[in-house]
């Protein structure tokens, strides 16, 4: 940087992440810093990964999930699921942005399971 620049683009940032940023004055000794602090702004995720389901008993599974681990500032998770059999929806809101006639449920960042109850047999 040169004595008239007032400004400075800094880029290749991981997103959702706390950066510090120093900025000192000098001539032919260095003046005081001035440290900031800034947040970079969220992101679109990346895939959760170890995505399992596991049958509990006829009408209950279980769907686990790691997230990713560069946090991009997620701040829920929604599970998508569709009985395959007479491809209706129960006990589930459906979700909105999707053509297709499937249920989701919502869940917190902090909730890596959920469990999908109230299913038809062998769907």
């Amino acid at each position: 940087m040169n004595k008239t620049d007032e400004s400075i683009y800094v880029d290749r940032l991981n997103p959702y992440v706390n950066y510090t940023f120093e900025l000192m004055a000098y001539t032919s000794c260095f003046g005081d810093m001035l440290p900031l602090t800034t947040l970079t702004l969220p992101s679109a995720p990346y895939k959760p990964t170890l995505v399992k389901t596991e049958a509990i008993n006829a009408t209950t599974i279980n769907v686990t999930w790691t997230s990713p681990n560069l946090c991009t500032g997620i701040t829920s998770y929604s599970v998508y699921y569709k009985d395959m059999v007479d491809e209706s929806v129960t006990n589930s809101t459906l979700c909105p942005d999707s053509a297709e006639k499937v249920a989701y449920r919502s869940v917190d960042n902090q909730n890596i399971n959920i469990k999908a109850t109230g299913l038809h047999k062998n769907t």
